[in-house]
């Protein structure tokens, strides 16, 4: 896990064009440096909560370097998008939740019909309403963002993830489409 750890943190650094740490914070100073004593002294559950959102500050640094904002803006974005993350955190927990009662639901083979729909209706609530947020804040970005950082920014949220697992990837020596780790890699 610590390797990880550093495979992520040095993918940053060397994107940036960083030479240390202290770069990190002084160009940073709104958010936290990463701190790898807190993943390995963790539970499994917690280390994957603390790299979610390791994951998740390194996206949003690498976003506020590409829009380029203002001092006055960035604070602005960063407030709306930690809002965002934070209601779409709620959505998904809660839409997960509802996917593990379906599939309780469906290795007890019950025909429970009303019970189905009712998981059903729930689930497409949760859907809708993710979407209405998505929108929302699509709107509230525009009081801070022109049209192009906008669009970068969509770009930039379908590009990263995967963009990132392949850096991550090409490191540990894998091929294009091959998942995880092999035995005897894990740290």
């Amino acid at each position: 896990m610590r390797t990880f750890i550093i495979i992520i943190f040095s993918i940053m650094l060397l994107s940036t064009g960083s030479s240390a740490s202290d770069q990190f914070d002084n160009d940073y100073p709104l958010l936290a440096q990463f701190d790898n004593d807190k993943i390995d002294n963790k539970q499994p559950g917690e280390r994957r909560e603390e790299m979610h959102r390791r994951f998740e500050q390194l996206k949003l640094i690498k976003m506020l370097e590409l829009l380029n904002l203002d001092e006055d803006s960035e604070a602005e974005f960063i407030s709306l998008y930690r809002q965002h993350s934070k209601e779409m955190k709620e959505i998904m927990k809660t839409r997960k939740e509802l996917i593990m009662e379906l599939s309780q639901l469906v290795r007890s083979t019950s025909d429970d019909q009303k019970k189905y729909d009712e998981i059903f209706n729930e689930i497409n609530n949760i859907d809708i309403k993710q979407m209405e947020l998505i929108h929302s804040h699509f709107n509230q970005l525009k009081t801070v963002l022109t049209n192009e950082q906008i669009g970068k920014m969509y770009i930039f949220h379908d590009r990263f993830g995967p963009e990132l697992m392949g850096r991550i990837r090409n490191l540990r020596g894998q091929k294009p489409g091959e998942r995880g780790m092999k035995k005897g890699d894990r740290p």
